[in-house]
């Protein structure tokens, strides 16, 4: 153990006080709770929180800058819950914590701020035995585990309330010593007697308590050491937190740590120059105008372009091509043009494409391949017919389309001709000049008789391959003198370049005009730097020393020339001496200030990554400021930056923007069932260049589901992008990536709370992300109609529009293991939800989403055949007139498509609410549904009881009840019975006598009765005596908030373990007011939100309940397998003890061992499949 000890400390006490100084490896764990449950040390392993951070600034006020919130312990069943390996040492230690109490006045209950778990099957109870701190019922004082009974009263030194709490314990002396302080001050000091207390290591820590036994607070700062901390270093403590210094990071980064690394930027050519491999040239001759384009070569402008010809067969297929073929090449400031004669017999002229991008190689053509360097660089292809339609690629891709290209074409009687301009826009390169040079291959097609050949000659057949490139030479065009340029000078730097330039008149006249000196930017725009009158005799020469401002690094060429009235007399290029990356010191500063200010949000965040981003934005910065000041100074001063400089500045650039392309947005996977924060955080741990794979395992016909957190960083304010899995192509197998469904999780307002509920399914899978702000996105995979086998694809994350943004692809891999859950009609436990009364939503789209989930039954409203439902919240045509209890026109006729799609999907259907008291209702209601093949079962009715019925409810309507109990159709009628105990509430025997029974075949029983032990296991075992089937339901208010575990996914587990016939919830959808998505309006309610169209929004809740029904489906398949496979001889206890295991795991209730059982069993099941 190392301790280190302030040395400041003196008897009068602590002024400006820091935190005690604690070696790194003794902080076992420290919790910030700022923006995340995520500690900045100590071991997660299996841990859970059910609690939330709280929103805003809630937290103790420290004054690191970093969003200030807390732990909110508030509340049933909060609490956060750590392996006790890694977080704690029994022998020896320190807790420390701040609390900010929630509870009312004395506290009806024990608020509990730390306990010890000692086995999972502990965790939903206080173990006041063992080691705990807390409040005491009823009381306003705290007390602290040991063999003292003292009680210290609760008094806030702080205004706003904070106070802390700190234990520590000393084992190995010979006497056990146990402290506890409050605000720094030691509140009682126990000795422990060792043979009575024994602190044994716990299997897990608890902060808070489960159920009531909560903190009743919010809890912040918490910390523990493993070695007991001094009375007066507790002090200190408290005073440094009281001052707003929280304790220190042990995994902080070191300041100034940098982790971009520096390095050179590729070399390339900022002219047009590529290299070739064959002596062929070509030469462009420079024109001062575009012309129009008209298809005639015979206009006076081509007259400039010298000619190309002497096109060759593949090398040893003949000696020279039949048809001759001419060419001629132009350029102007904007673009190239392409000239070329095709002679051949027009009788026999193939020519039947007349449209651009058709695959005209099928027709006598010519193929016009350009090899393009720099920022363009590529491969570029034009192949065009006669009749001058044009197919453009790039890299021997068809998305390539030139821009701004034309083509126009003749047709004569020896010859047909093409015309081409090409922009140099459409290469992406700057505008050549004399001197420059890019590669080019002609080739010429011809169908009948067969004839064939290029220049330069190609090796072997494959005209689109990068080889056999000769030099296109851009060449400048007449003038009546002739001035040679040259210099001493060959490349320029950054600052105030002196250049000597000579001037040579070799023409036969005198030379008088005017030496211009332009620069030309990375993107070819051109700017005049320099214009200066010149007069040479001819014969002579002049030479004139130029001051050349070069005061951007953008510029890629200085271009020098003579010019006079007749035009260009001579050119002399000068290109940079200095390395280079784009976009350069000067535009890269401006990036770099755009980019801290639009994280400025995150500028006092305590996390090693946010951290680390703003280190390396000083890093950067620092450097590019240094170059922009050595520019300035060597402009003012006459001179120019030095290479090196310009080289570490570059290699800071494009190390720097490496950097940026790795960290434009973070993304790292977390659990879908999370409640999750629009401010969640990366891990600690979090690395750019950490692996992360998406691995799907299941069976078919399962939807399984992780969950990705995009958030911003380097993004500017917002970041388009979309999420797009692709498509399995593994030989012959092929699995669409529709099978993939992309969802964002979005976050609303539950009623003051943050949440994610809705997942949201949109075309084009587009979401949003900016600095420091979490996007959940589900990936669903969906293996219905999947093989068994293993596979492999990736997840592309694409920038909508901004290209620079590189695209990013995540590995995915699918097992899908050999054997198939079972159709929805056949699952082994039913279940359904109630559905809205009023609300108008789409009840056939709502019935296929909860097909797709496996759920059994649907729903559909009552007063669809009573009186119709006009509008969302309001019955049509209400009351019905004196005497009509129903419109007959719409039992027989109303929502046919309805019906229709439940005969499709084999889906069984609930009819609620309200239906009439009429016999004749429920007979012409059967009858339409039995003339569709519907039996009996296949469609239930609620009605004929009140919902949730009390005694007094039994004899209302058990007239007609009777009557048609004496029709014997076997008709399905549901009866839900509350627990309401006597006399109000009906007992068992009330049911009985009123033989309810006979008539109701299917309970649905409130899930506190199932539960109970005795009466529950009665009112079943009596039930189903009688031939009914006993559901259970759960009927909770606040939904979204009920936990996603225990509400949803394990009450299916418990209500199949306890051998129940189906499981159900209310409701499905039920929004209140216009706005489904939020609280404002009303109570929106239900496993699913109001959407488009008054389609289902799915949530996270309902997912749930599809997982439970799944693991359900797999007990049941394991037990059929094991089954089968004992029959034939043979035992697998290891797979029998998962079947064994579940009652235990439903009670723990603990996220990642129940998703360990679902791995556990799909591989078991898969394995006793091949028995």
């Amino acid at each position: 153990m190392k301790k280190l000890i302030l040395l400041s400390l003196c008897a009068c006490g602590l002024t400006a006080a820091e935190p005690v100084k604690v070696a790194p490896e003794n902080v076992l764990f420290l919790a910030h709770y700022d923006q995340s449950t995520e500690p900045a040390a100590g071991n997660l392993e299996n841990a859970q929180c059910p609690a939330r951070i709280t929103s805003g600034s809630a937290g103790f006020p420290f004054q690191n800058g970093s969003r200030q919130e807390a732990l909110d312990l508030n509340g049933y069943g909060k609490y956060h819950l750590l392996p006790a390996k890694g977080n704690f040492d029994p022998l020896k230690g320190t807790i420390q914590m701040w609390i900010l109490p929630k509870w009312s006045l004395a506290g009806e209950a024990h608020s509990v701020f730390f306990q010890f778990v000692p086995t999972p099957e502990k965790r939903n109870q206080l173990n006041w035995r063992l080691f705990h701190f807390q409040k005491r019922p009823k009381k306003m004082v705290f007390t602290c585990w040991g063999n003292s009974k003292k009680e210290t009263p609760i008094v806030s030194t702080r205004s706003d309330g904070w106070i802390q709490l700190a234990v520590t314990w000393d084992w190995t002396g010979k006497t056990a010593r146990r402290c506890f302080y409050v605000n720094g001050e030691l509140a009682d000091e126990v000795k422990l007697n060792k043979k009575f207390w024994k602190l044994e290591m716990p299997g897990e820590i608890m902060i808070g308590a489960p159920k009531g036994w909560n903190a009743k607070s919010l809890i912040d700062e918490v910390r523990i050491l493993d070695y007991p901390l001094t009375a007066a270093e507790i002090k200190q403590d408290f005073q440094a937190n009281m001052e707003g210094k929280p304790f220190p990071s042990p995994s902080s980064p070191a300041a100034g740590s940098v982790t971009y690394d520096p390095e050179l930027p590729p070399v390339s050519s900022s002219s047009a120059s590529v290299k070739t491999d064959s002596p062929v040239t070509f030469k462009a001759v420079a024109i001062r105008k575009d012309f129009k384009l008209d298809g005639n070569l015979d206009k006076a402008v081509w007259k400039q372009a010298p000619v190309s010809s002497g096109l060759l067969p593949v090398k040893g297929k003949g000696k020279a091509m039949k048809n001759r073929t001419e060419i001629r090449l132009l350029y102007s400031p904007k673009a190239l043009y392409v000239g070329v004669k095709c002679f051949q017999d027009m009788s026999k002229l193939t020519a039947q494409y007349d449209q651009d991008e058709l695959a005209v190689w099928n027709d006598d053509n010519i193929d016009c391949f350009f090899d393009i360097a720099g920022k363009g660089a590529g491969f570029y292809q034009f192949c065009v017919n006669a009749l001058g339609s044009t197919t453009d690629l790039k890299d021997g891709k068809k998305k390539y389309l030139a821009k701004g290209r034309i083509t126009k074409a003749r047709r004569l009687d020896d010859r047909w001709e093409i015309e081409m301009k090409i922009p140099f826009e459409a290469f992406n390169m700057m505008r050549p000049f004399s001197g420059d040079y890019i590669g080019f291959r002609l080739c010429r097609s011809v169908k009948n008789p067969h004839d064939g050949g290029s220049i330069p000659q190609l090796k072997q057949t494959g005209n689109n391959r990068r080889i056999c490139i000769g030099k296109l030479e851009f060449t400048s065009g007449s003038s009546d003198s002739a001035v040679k340029l040259s210099s001493g000078t060959a490349a320029f730097l950054p600052g105030m370049n002196t250049v000597t330039v000579k001037l040579d008149n070799q023409g036969k006249t005198g030379f008088k005009g005017k030496l211009l000196v332009q620069a030309q930017n990375r993107s070819g725009q051109l700017n005049q730097l320099l214009d200066i009158p010149v007069e040479i005799p001819a014969g002579a020469a002049v030479s004139k020393e130029l001051k050349v401002p070069v005061k951007d690094t953008r510029i890629a060429k200085l271009v020098i020339s003579a010019q006079d009235a007749s035009g260009e007399a001579g050119m002399l290029l000068l290109l940079p001496g200095f390395a280079y990356a784009d976009p350069g010191p000067e535009k890269m500063l401006r990036e770099v200030t755009a980019l801290r200010n639009s994280m400025s949000a995150l500028a006092e965040a305590e996390h090693p990554v946010y951290r680390n981003a703003f280190v390396n934005l000083d890093a950067v910065q620092g450097k590019l400021t240094a170059f922009n000041a050595a520019l300035a100074e060597a402009l003012a001063n006459g001179t120019t930056v030095s290479e090196e400089l310009c080289r570490t500045t570059a290699a800071h650039i494009a190390g720097f923007r490496k950097y940026l392309d790795r960290n434009r947005y973070l993304v790292w996977q977390t659990s879908p069932w999370e409640v999750g924060s629009p401010d969640a955080l990366p891990s600690r741990q979090w690395k750019a260049d950490r692996k992360l794979e998406l691995d799907f395992r299941q069976a078919s016909n399962e939807r399984e589901a992780v969950c990705l957190i995009v958030s911003g960083l380097f993004c500017g304010t917002r970041l388009a992008l979309r999420v797009v899995p692709q498509s399995v192509r593994q030989g012959k197998t092929f699995i669409s990536c529709d099978n993939f469904e992309v969802y964002t999780e979005e976050f609303v307002n539950d009623s003051g709370d943050i949440i994610t509920s809705p997942l949201i399914r949109a075309g084009g899978n587009y979401i949003t992300v900016a600095p420091g702000k979490a996007v959940r996105v589900w990936i669903m995979f969906n293996s219905r109609g999947v093989k068994p086998g293993d596979y492999r694809t990736e997840v592309k994350l694409k920038p909508a529009y901004d290209s620079s943004i590189a695209v990013r692809s995540i590995p995915v891999s699918v097992k899908v293991w050999n054997f198939t859950l079972p159709e929805t009609h056949e699952w082994p436990l039913q279940s359904f939800m109630w559905g809205p009364n009023y609300f108008n939503n789409d009840e056939c789209e709502t019935l296929r989403l909860f097909h797709s989930c496996h759920m059994t039954h649907g729903w559909s409203r009552g007063f669809n055949y009573i009186c119709g439902i006009k509008d969302d919240h309001r019955r049509a045509d209400w009351p019905l007139p004196k005497g009509v209890k129903f419109r007959e026109e719409l039992v027989k006729h109303a929502n046919q498509k309805f019906f229709d799609t439940a005969k499709e999907l084999k889906m069984k259907f609930v009819f609620g609410w309200n239906l009439p008291i009429d016999v004749r209702w429920f007979q012409l209601m059967a009858e339409r549904l039995d003339k569709m093949g519907f039996k009996p079962g296949d469609y239930v009715f609620k009605a004929l009881i009140a919902d949730e019925f009390v005694k007094k409810h039994i004899p209302i309507h058990a007239g007609i009840r009777q009557q048609i109990a004496d029709l014997h159709k076997g008709w399905y009628f549901q009866a839900v019975y509350l627990s309401t105990p006597p006399p109000t509430g009906a007992t068992i025997e009330d049911i009985e006598a009123a033989k309810l029974p006979e008539f109701y075949k299917i309970w649905t029983i409130i899930r506190g009765l199932t539960k109970d032990p005795v009466r529950g296991k009665e009112v079943i075992r009596r039930l189903k005596a009688k031939g009914c089937q006993a559901w259970s339901y759960s009927c909770a208010r606040y939904m979204a908030k009920q936990s996603i575990l225990d509400y949803y996914r394990l009450y299916v587990w418990e209500c199949y373990l306890q051998g129940l016939d189906g499981v159900a919830w209310w409701c499905s959808i039920s929004p209140q007011g216009d706005d489904g998505f939020s609280q404002d309006d009303g109570l929106d309610e239900g496993v699913a939100l109001r959407g488009v169209d008054k389609k289902p929004v799915p949530t996270k809740m309902l997912q749930a309940i599809r997982e439970g029904l799944e693991d359900v489906a797999y007990m049941d398949r394991l037990k059929k397998e094991l089954a089968r496979v004992k029959a034939a001889g043979k035992n697998f206890p290891e797979y029998e003890k998962l079947l064994q295991e579940c009652a235990g795991i439903q009670k723990r209730s603990n996220q990642n061992e129940v998703d360990q059982w679902r791995l556990k069993t799909g591989e078991a099941i898969d394995r006793l499949t091949r028995e």
